[in-house]
């Protein structure tokens, strides 16, 4: 199987350029919106907060990064989702160039998420990044984080509240 992440030659067809067509939603899940005193733990970990989602079904630790413009992962997570059919061709975008937090310029792959639970909340066709970095953590950015609404972060028990 043909690596579709080597980043070396753009393999992007039109029509994949048309997929992002689809209008982003939002589905609160079976239990509507979070109740106010029910939040999603976040655990901090080397001062930073991590945050249980699922990606097309993939259970995976995100940092929640206010700064983020998209939501990102890693050339592994993405080559473990396309080998193993959650990512789709028509799910790669194109190739673009990031600043990253220390100043770098990096080569990274537009993508769409199908889906991205985050607690309760699962918000469909989320654009995201795809880093040339095996090591690149996962990062919860804006594009995920703004369709979310107003939330909030009780530092005390650290739990995020969505839609309070």
């Amino acid at each position: 199987m043909k690596n579709k992440f080597s980043f070396k030659n753009s393999e992007i067809e039109e029509e994949q350029i048309d997929s992002l067509s689809a209008e982003p939603t939002v589905d609160t899940g079976a239990n509507g919106p979070l109740q106010k005193g029910k939040g999603i733990p976040m655990k901090k970990k080397n001062g930073v907060y991590m945050i249980p989602c699922k990606v097309n079904s993939i259970p995976l630790e995100f940092i929640f990064d206010t700064g983020a413009a998209t939501v990102v992962i890693s050339i592994t997570e993405a080559e473990f989702m396309y080998k193993n059919g959650h990512l789709l061709d028509s799910d790669i975008i194109s190739e673009s160039q990031y600043t990253v937090a220390n100043g770098e310029i990096v080569t990274g792959m537009n993508i769409t998420l199908k889906e991205v639970e985050i607690g309760p909340v699962t918000l469909k066709n989320v654009e995201a990044t795809v880093m040339n970095n095996t090591s690149a953590p996962l990062l919860l950015g804006q594009s995920a984080l703004k369709r979310l609404g107003g939330i909030s972060f009780d530092y005390e028990t650290n739990q995020l509240f969505i839609g309070q």
